[in-house]
């Protein structure tokens, strides 16, 4: 009766908890994590992980004023071209406002770009739409900082 008992509770909590995720989490561990794991997956090369978080309409734009738009953005990903090695995130801020969310800070950038090393220090502002139990990506803005 007992195991009966606890597998009907933890039955209870998995649906509550699917629940309270059928919507972005309002606070902002959901957000950062989405945030973790979009630099995670960059450096390991993980496409098909970061294109569940990208909006369909994303403007990504570079420090250098390059812009790119979804087709874009996962095609560079594919590409040998570039390689993140590492991010190093030095600031972060989280702000959720109904369903957006914006993260913002300071960061280093290490990788390779066309057989060369390159090491960037930007100031990103990210804004996230939730959509469903997800954040997406909607807009990426960097400006190169000494």
């Amino acid at each position: 009766m007992k195991t009966l008992l606890l597998l009907l509770m933890m039955s209870l909590a998995s649906c509550c908890s699917r629940a309270y995720l059928s919507e972005c989490a309002a606070d902002s561990r959901y957000l950062s994590k989405t945030f973790k794991n979009k630099n995670r997956w960059l450096i390991d090369g993980q496409i098909d992980s970061l294109k569940q978080i990208i909006h369909p309409n994303v403007i990504y734009a570079h420090s250098n004023g390059w812009v790119q738009d979804y087709n874009d953005i996962t095609a560079q990903w594919t590409s040998p071209e570039v390689s993140y090695d590492s991010i190093i995130v030095d600031t972060l801020d989280i702000q959720i406002i109904d369903k957006v969310g914006v993260v913002s800070g300071r960061a280093r950038f290490f990788g390779i770009y066309k057989q060369k090393s390159f090491q960037v220090k930007l100031y990103f502002l990210e804004n996230y739409l939730c959509q469903g139990n997800k954040w997406k990506l909607y807009a990426r803005l960097a400006t190169k900082i000494d």
